[in-house]
C-alpha cells in the first residue's frame, strides 16, 4: 500500500472515510487495498494459517468439545420433546 501512497500500518487497519459516501480517493484506496491483498495473497495466506491453528486446537480438545456436542443435542432432543407435547 505504501508503493501507492496510502499510510496504512496493517492490513486491518481500517481506512478513515471523509463522509457516508466513499469519494474518489476512498475508492481508490479501495482498489488498492484489494490488489494489494490479491498480489500478495494475504487472504489465502492468513486464512490457511488460521484453519490449521484452528483445527490444532480443536483436535487438543476434542474431548470437551464433544462433551459440549453431545450435551447440546441432548438438551435439543429434550426441547423437541417438550415442544411435541405442546401440540
Amino acid at each position: 500500500m505504501k508503493d501507492k501512497g496510502h499510510g496504512v500500518a496493517s492490513p486491518l487497519e481500517p481506512f478513515e472515510a471523509a463522509s457516508a459516501v466513499a469519494g474518489p480517493a476512498e475508492i481508490r484506496q479501495a482498489q488498492d487495498d484489494v490488489a494489494c491483498k490479491r498480489r500478495t495473497g494475504l487472504v489465502e495466506t492468513w486464512s490457511g494459517v488460521e484453519t490449521a491453528l484452528q483445527n490444532r486446537m480443536i483436535a487438543r480438545n476434542l474431548g470437551p468439545l464433544t462433551a459440549m456436542r453431545d450435551a447440546t443435542e441432548r438438551t435439543l432432543r429434550a426441547a423437541d420433546t417438550v415442544l411435541a407435547d405442546r401440540d
